[in-house]
């Protein structure tokens, strides 16, 4: 599936986050079960690969000129056959420039390698690739981490968005993640919107350049 990902004040659309879903109607049709079993039997790493590469491949017929979000596991961003010319290939079958790919990092999972994770990192950077770091606010990662990467998007937790009008506590939080991203100029994603009045506490903190949110 693909969520379109909108700015925050024209509602233009940027891109879409790949999102992916299970066999139908069963019980692993939500990642979060699919994801579990996977690790259950110890084919987490094969599963992400194979998430990464559909989901590319499944966009094939998106506007070569959006961005496209892909989540990935931090181990899974070293996987060595995903690289080179396997990738070059992929992102030619579909006209994809490397510069409208986003890969998605979640902030929930620890990142056991740091060095060895950021020099993978770089590598995608170095081609045109951005980063995002999903989950901000709900994870575990530290904030040198995220300084570190110096992602080109920053994706305010879902659970952070919602009823946000109604919470102090949440509203500080987004000011706090709108001035680091500020320092590393980056750019805030807001996810699952759900209420004109979420979107409009979420716009009154808004400043230039447009920051962009999932609709």
């Amino acid at each position: 599936l693909f969520q379109p990902i909108v700015d925050i004040n024209t509602f233009e659309l940027m891109g879409y986050e790949a999102l992916t879903r299970g066999p139908l109607n069963t019980e692993f049709e939500t990642p979060l079960m699919l994801f579990a079993l996977a690790e259950e039997t110890g084919l987490v790493f094969e599963l992400d690969r194979l998430c990464r590469k559909r989901a590319i491949l499944n966009a094939k017929n998106i506007d070569p000129n959006l961005m496209l979000f892909i989540n990935t596991l931090p181990t899974s961003i070293q996987d060595p056959s995903f690289r080179g010319k396997f990738l070059k290939e992929i992102l030619n079958d579909i006209k994809l420039a490397p510069e409208n790919l986003v890969f998605e990092i979640t902030e929930r999972s620890a990142i056991d390698n740091f060095p060895v994770f950021k020099e993978a990192v770089d590598y995608y950077t170095d081609i045109g690739v951005a980063i995002a770091i999903d989950d901000t606010g709900a994870g575990y990662s530290s904030l040198e981490s995220i300084i570190e990467l110096k992602p080109t998007f920053l994706k305010f937790d879902i659970n952070m968005v919602k009823d946000i009008d109604k919470s102090f506590i949440k509203k500080e939080m987004l000011k706090t993640l709108k001035a680091m991203a500020k320092n590393i100029n980056a750019k805030v994603i807001a996810e699952g919107i759900q209420t004109v009045e979420e979107l409009h506490t979420l716009r009154e903190h808004e400043h230039p350049p447009p920051d962009l949110l999932n609709a």
